[in-house]
Parts: C-alpha cells; structure tokens; sequence
C-alpha cells in the first residue's frame, strides 16, 4: 500500500474521531447550559439559596449546614438520591438510586427492604466515586441540604450503567448527617 492510499483510509478516521469528540464535548456543553438554567429559575423563586461553582459542578444548596467544611481526605456521611438529568428536571421516574427511605417511597419504590436505606459514609479523595459527586461534595457541612448538578463529563462515562444513559447529566439530591476531617 503506498503513502496516498494510506494517507486516504486515515485522513477519515481522524475525522471521524475529531467530530466525536467535538460532538461530545457539545453535549456536555448543552447539558452545563440546561443545568445553570434551571439553578436560576430555582434561585429567583428561592432567595435564600446559595450556590456554589467548582470545577464544571454546580452545588445549589437549600439549607445551610454548621460547623466543620469537608476537606479532602476527610470522611462525610449522607443521605442522596440521585436523578439523570438529562430531561431538565427532577421527578420520581428519573432518579435512579437512593439511600434515603422518604425519597424512595415518594417515588413509589418498593420500601420492604429497610436496611437499604442507611446513610453512606465515604472518605473524599480516597473512596471511589464518581468524579461530579467527588468535587460537589468538598465543602459541605453537617446539616446541609443541596442539589449537586454536573455534566456527563463528571458522570458516569461513555457506557449506559443500569437505567442511566451514556455521558448523562446527573443530579443529586444530598443531606449531610456528618463531616469529619
């Protein structure tokens, strides 16, 4: 095979790859567009709202915590529900976890199993979870009840994981019951 006949089956695949990528990259764009959208709409019916930015995550916190922030490395223990967001909105039928007993039987989840609903604990920084939630959750404090909001570039990746689709925007729903540093 000569350069030009090689040159001619790469130059399309390079292409091809270029527009994925872009493509993508739109996507999560979009997905950061709807997402500050709808922080807006609930920050001017909720003045008392606060929000925090970071590294491509939104944190639009209801009601505010006391005492120590978490740091990285420190351990936190909450409640979460969690919701794909790629619909702009956050109904029963678009969350796909929780751990929170009143948040499932809102969605009308079946509650005979109670000892799912038990607050998780992880160590920030060290427990492996995905990254949107790892930034989102740096800062929190005992107490706090907030939405954490991020692109599909935060999520779950490339792969559709259970009911959740590939590269979806997320949200979720916390409550804080600890913070240790």
């Amino acid at each position: 095979m000569n350069n030009r006949h090689l040159l001619a089956l790469c130059v399309p695949l390079v292409l091809l790859c270029a527009c994925g990528k872009s493509s993508l990259e739109t996507t999560f764009a979009n997905q950061s567009t709807k997402i500050d959208s709808y922080v807006t709409k609930q920050m001017e019916s909720h003045s008392e709202y606060r929000v925090v930015y970071e590294e491509g995550v939104v944190r639009m916190i209801i009601a505010e915590g006391e005492g120590e922030e978490l740091a990285k490395g420190g351990k936190v223990t909450f409640y979460y529900a969690g919701y794909n967001f790629n619909n702009s909105s956050l109904t029963a039928a678009s969350m796909f976890a929780t751990n929170d007993a009143d948040a499932a039987g809102a969605a009308n989840w079946n509650l005979s199993d109670s000892t799912l609903f038990v607050p998780a604990t992880i160590t920030l920084g060290k427990d492996k979870i995905v990254k949107g939630l790892e930034i989102g959750l740096a800062g929190v404090k005992p107490g706090e009840d907030s939405y954490i909001f991020f692109s599909g570039k935060y999520g779950f990746g490339k792969n559709q994981l259970g009911t959740i689709p590939a590269n979806a925007a997320i949200c979720y729903h916390i409550r804080i019951e600890e913070v240790e540093n």
